[in-house]
C-alpha cells in the first residue's frame, strides 16, 4: 500500500511544476506608461498612457501622428485595438534594468522621452557636482530672457577679480561641454547667459567694487566676498 501511495502522489507533484515552469510572467503595466523614441523599431515614438478606465497608444512617423487605439496587456505582449480597426499585436515585451522598452526579443527598442523638467534637474545634479563649488539651497525664481536682439553688449575685462573670472569660466565651461551656446542677447556686464534649444541659463556675479566712488583711489577687495548665482529654466514652445 505505501509503494501505491508515492506511485500517485509522484506523477500529480511532477505536473505542477511543469504548469508552472511554462507559465508566461506578466508584464507590469506601470512599467510601459509614457512616451518611448525609438532607438530602432516601427515608429519614430510609442505612447501608453492611461485615463480612467481606458488604456490608450499612439504612435508617429515622420513627426507626425501615425495611429492610435486602445491597449491590453495579457501575460508579456501588448494588444492593441487600432482606431482603424485593425489590431497589432507586441510579442515579448519587457522593460530592461538599462530603461528600455524590448519588443519581439530586441527587434524593436525604446527608450524614455526625456521630459524639459527631467533634462533640468539631469543638469542641475551635474552643476552640484562640480569640483571646488558648495552651492547654497535651490530656490524657486524667475527671470528675465529677452528674445529679440538687446542693448549693447558689454564685456568685464579687468584683470583684478581673477578668482571670481576663472570661477564663471570653470561653470561656462560646464554648459558648453554639455551642448549649450553662448546666447549674445542675454549677456550683460555681470550676466553670461547660456541656451540648449529652449533650456535657457543665466551665470549671474555680484562682487564688490574695487575703488572709492568718492576718490576713485583704489580700495584692496582681498578677502571680499562675490556671489555667483546660477538661474536655468526653459520656456515652453
Amino acid at each position: 500500500m505505501n509503494k501505491k501511495r508515492i506511485y500517485l502522489i509522484f506523477p500529480v507533484f511532477f505536473i505542477l511544476i511543469l504548469l508552472v515552469s511554462c507559465a508566461k510572467e506578466q508584464l507590469d503595466e506601470e512599467s510601459i506608461l509614457g512616451n518611448w523614441e525609438a532607438i530602432k523599431g516601427d515608429y519614430e515614438e510609442l505612447s501608453f498612457t492611461k485615463e480612467g478606465v481606458d488604456r490608450l497608444f499612439y504612435s508617429y512617423l515622420n513627426q507626425q501622428p501615425f495611429s492610435d487605439g486602445k491597449w491590453s496587456i495579457k501575460g508579456n505582449s501588448i494588444y492593441i485595438d487600432l482606431s482603424s480597426g485593425e489590431k497589432e499585436i507586441f510579442k515579448n515585451v519587457i522593460v530592461k534594468e538599462d530603461g528600455t522598452l524590448s519588443i519581439d526579443d530586441d527587434k524593436q527598442l525604446y527608450q524614455r522621452i526625456k521630459s524639459k523638467a527631467g533634462e533640468l534637474e539631469q543638469i542641475i545634479n551635474k552643476i552640484l557636482a562640480i569640483n571646488n563649488f558648495k552651492f547654497s539651497d535651490q530656490i524657486d525664481a524667475e527671470f528675465k530672457w529677452f528674445l529679440n536682439e538687446g542693448d549693447e553688449i558689454l564685456i568685464l575685462s579687468t584683470d583684478d577679480y581673477t578668482d571670481l573670472s576663472n570661477s564663471i569660466k570653470i561653470i561656462s565651461n560646464f554648459f558648453k561641454e554639455n551642448g549649450f551656446s553662448a546666447a549674445e542677447n542675454n549677456i550683460t556686464e555681470n550676466t553670461e547667459a547660456y541656451e540648449n534649444d529652449n533650456i535657457k541659463v543665466l551665470i549671474k556675479s555680484d562682487a564688490p567694487i574695487n575703488y572709492n566712488p568718492e576718490t576713485d583711489e583704489s580700495i584692496s577687495i582681498k578677502g571680499e566676498k562675490a556671489i555667483i548665482e546660477i538661474y536655468i529654466g526653459f520656456i515652453e514652445s
